[in-house]
């Protein structure tokens, strides 16, 4: 990926990486949506690039910051929204290397059990919601512009706010509208106003 250098069996959520031949990403790594990996610093007008090392079997959670110069260790989870300094090295924890290895494990309870659903139902909430709020939109748009409802714009606007990421509105575009219009100008605001949403 344009340089940088990844393992094997990498999840790799993110496009917010700034400078990839500066990267090392190690086998069997769950990097999070959203994360930024930067690897330069403009201070007082000079530019300074330091390489990123992320060891195997780490996590980065969602939109966290890895900045210049850092390494995460092996086995390292970072967590959401955190940040890893410019030159900060992350280690993996000695707690976590001190297990033993006979040792029960913990017992399953309801709570932990149901976890598991409401993430999942948290999932599709989101995406239900985000419908939603877009549909509500196109009425209102509609109520105030006088303009007829269409289903194909209706269904555009919903699919759009389902999935906010920006090939799926293009690819949703592209099939759902046979003509595109030819001024520019009405594409490119019919196209931002939907990823708006």
């Amino acid at each position: 990926m344009f340089g940088a250098r990844i393992g094997s069996s990498v999840l790799l959520d993110t496009v917010d990486i700034t400078d990839p031949a500066l990267v090392s990403i190690g086998d069997e790594v769950v990097i999070a949506e959203g994360v930024l990996v930067q690897s330069h610093e403009v201070k007082n007008g000079i530019l300074s690039l330091h390489p990123i090392k992320i060891g195997k079997c780490s996590s980065i959670g969602p939109y966290a910051v890895v900045q210049k110069g850092s390494v995460v260790g092996e086995s390292v989870e970072i967590q959401a929204l955190q940040k890893v300094g410019g030159g900060d090295h992350v280690l993996k924890p000695d707690k976590v290397n001190n297990i033993n290895k006979n040792a029960d494990l913990p017992v399953i309870n309801s709570k932990t059990q149901y976890d598991a659903i409401y993430h999942f139902i948290g999932i599709y909430l989101v995406g239900f919601l985000s419908s939603l709020a877009a549909a509500i939109a196109y009425f209102i748009y509609i109520k105030f512009s006088k303009q007829p409802p269409s289903l194909q714009h209706f269904s555009f606007v919903c699919i759009c706010g389902a999935f906010h990421w920006i090939p799926f509105t293009i690819i949703a575009y592209a099939t759902m509208f046979s003509d595109v219009p030819s001024n520019p100008i009405t594409f490119a605001m019919t196209f931002t106003s939907a990823y708006l949403l």
